[in-house]
């Protein structure tokens, strides 16, 4: 069974407002702030997004 999420064109991106946005949880994320979260904790075992780790809108 596949998890692939599909990109939301009119939801905003939590973190930077751009539309086009994936849901993670509770956020909304495009994919280039996913990219920053992602690696942000890449080797850390977190298995979901930390919303400490996104950067402010």
């Amino acid at each position: 069974m596949s998890n692939a999420q599909e990109i939301q064109p009119h939801l905003e991106c939590d973190a930077c407002g751009q539309t086009g946005a994936y849901v993670w949880g509770e956020r909304t994320l495009c994919v280039e702030c996913y990219a920053e979260v992602g690696s942000s904790c890449a080797g850390t075992g977190k298995s979901e997004l930390d919303s400490s780790n996104v950067p402010p809108a």
